[in-house]
């Protein structure tokens, strides 16, 4: 299956002569020209037929460039990205509806608006123009070769893997959460991505736009995308590289994997599908020199340990290894014309990364999900060319977990994660010290400060106290992060969570745990409570 798509760039200047010249853009738009080496098959349209194994082709097409005043209006509103009450997507259609004739976008599927004077950050946004409606990606000159993309690709219907929490905006959020994805990062682009050669002949002065490129889109994303655009399905049929399996529960199946060149035997990755049509994606991510352009080659654990600025990784989600990801189907609010149709309700497939086992092969690493179905994936062997795993799916009783994880050493720094296990659709409710929090769906996140009188014990004995404490909360769908003021002393800290099914009615739980924040040494452990209203599978 092959995926085209025509991308039309609008270039906005403040001067005659600024931003990218147009035979640049069209060069980055259009794959490669025959006999280019490839070592510097660089383009966009280059980036997402490698990491699509060839399913999706772009080309592109320059208009003429715009004179704007650097001082116009919707210009500064549009490069102001972060404002949150979105005006500045308001500006960026007033910009395009001034700036360019329906007629030019006539035939393309998106439009790439691009700046010569610095963003605060780069977006997309579904925008009217004419009478169609097109995704339009706003960008500067400044952006990097992973930024731009990564709103091409959404342009082209991809979106987040969730995964990893992060701070964005001050909110914690697991959107974002995949290392191994170009849509994802999980915000740490000086660990996974690697600097690219540029083309002969590209301009000097786009040196800085190939230093920050890469990694590959994950194939758990690739066919998250084609299950949910148009109803497409990427199986076996469509793709012989992406093969489908299924494990029956209490049952396993061994599969061979590898991330070479795709004329072997071997596929590149595979999609493990469980009891309800649960599905895992494994592949294989690891720098490969041999590749002409290596987009996987910041995945290596040993950048860490070589910089004297960062402390040593503490973890192996940026590293190389056999990447899991499960494809969640959740629902999500429809269009008008669906809320009228379909009683208001349409699926939405996402890739949420769980965990990666490293190679070359570290001790006894599982991976295990609890997301859903439980399964776990074992490495059984690993070599230059491939590496074998094998899956297991296990029977389930509905249930949830939490896990408390320390930020610091002192102990004035929590997340807690919240996990279900047999929910086909969970929503959390969460309590602290006995407050309830505001609910949060997903993609959401809130962020409070209050007082609170705690019980505080001193740290060298005597009689605990009642003293106000200051507490600072970050909650998304399903972490919340806790960071106190420091006082003399510790106390204890509750927090609760409920979850209930909005597929499978009936079904619910609630799990707590007690955190002692000032006291550097972890005696508390997560307490699970066993769900109702659910049966084994």
């Amino acid at each position: 299956m092959v995926v085209r798509h025509r991308v039309v760039a609008l270039p906005l200047v403040h001067e005659p002569g600024a931003g990218w010249p147009a035979d640049f853009l069209q060069r980055l738009l259009d794959p490669s020209p025959p006999g280019t080496r490839p070592e510097q098959r660089t383009t966009m349209a280059d980036f997402w037929a490698d990491s699509t194994c060839g399913v999706l082709r772009t080309t592109g097409r320059v208009l003429p460039p715009v004179l704007l005043s650097p001082e116009d209006p919707d210009w500064v509103a549009a490069r102001h990205g972060a404002d949150p009450d979105h005006r500045h997507r308001l500006a960026l259609g007033a910009l395009v509806r001034r700036c360019l004739d329906p007629a030019s976008v006539r035939d393309a599927t998106g439009l790439l608006v691009v700046g010569s004077l610095p963003v605060e950050r780069a977006y997309t946004a579904e925008l009217q123009v004419g009478r169609r409606t097109l995704q339009v990606a706003f960008v500067s000159d400044q952006t990097h070769h992973t930024i731009l993309a990564h709103e091409l690709g959404h342009v082209f219907g991809f979106e987040h893997p969730w995964g990893l929490a992060t701070e964005v905006g001050n909110v914690l959020t697991r959107e974002y959460g995949s290392p191994y994805c170009v849509m994802g990062t999980a915000r740490r682009f000086d660990e996974v991505c690697t600097p690219v050669p540029a083309w002969a002949g590209a301009p000097a002065d786009t040196a800085e736009f190939f230093r920050i490129a890469g990694p590959r889109v994950s194939l758990a994303e690739l066919v998250a995308w084609g299950l949910r655009d148009r109803g497409r399905r990427l199986t076996a049929a469509d793709a012989s590289w992406l093969p489908w399996v299924r494990v029956p529960p209490g049952e396993s199946v061994t599969v061979r994997l590898t991330d070479r060149d795709r004329a072997g035997p071997l596929p590149a990755g595979v999609v493990v599908e469980t009891a309800k049509a649960r599905r895992f994606v494994l592949e294989v991510r690891r720098p490969d020199p041999r590749r002409g352009v290596d987009w996987d080659g910041g995945l290596d654990l040993r950048r860490w340990y070589q910089r004297a600025d960062r402390e040593p990784s503490q973890d192996l989600h940026d590293g190389p290894g056999v990447v899991l990801h499960v494809l969640e189907s959740l629902r999500r609010p429809a269009t008008w014309r669906e809320l009228l149709t379909n009683n208001g309700r349409r699926r939405a497939h996402r890739a949420v990364y769980v965990g990666t086992i490293p190679l070359p092969a570290a001790g006894d690493l599982d991976v295990t999900s609890a997301q859903a179905l439980p399964w776990t994936a074992r490495l059984l062997d690993a070599d230059a060319d491939g590496v074998t795993v094998l899956v297991s799916a296990d029977a389930v009783v509905p249930r949830m977990d939490l896990r408390a994880e320390r930020l610091d050493d002192d102990g004035w720094h929590w997340h807690v994660w919240a996990q279900t296990v047999g929910f086909e659709r969970p929503e959390f409710s969460w309590q602290l010290a006995g407050e309830r929090l505001p609910f949060q769906g997903v993609g959401h996140g809130h962020r409070q400060s209050w007082t609170a009188g705690r019980t505080v014990t001193p740290p060298r004995g005597g009689n605990p106290e009642w003293r106000p404490v200051r507490l600072d909360i970050q909650a998304s769908w399903d972490v919340v992060c806790v960071h106190a003021d420091r006082v003399a002393g510790s106390f204890p800290l509750g927090i609760r969570v409920s979850a209930r099914d909005w597929i499978q009615l009936g079904t619910a739980a609630e799990a707590e745990v007690s955190l002692r924040l000032g006291e550097p040494a972890a005696t508390d452990r997560a307490r699970g409570v066993q769900a109702s209203g659910g049966s084994p599978e």
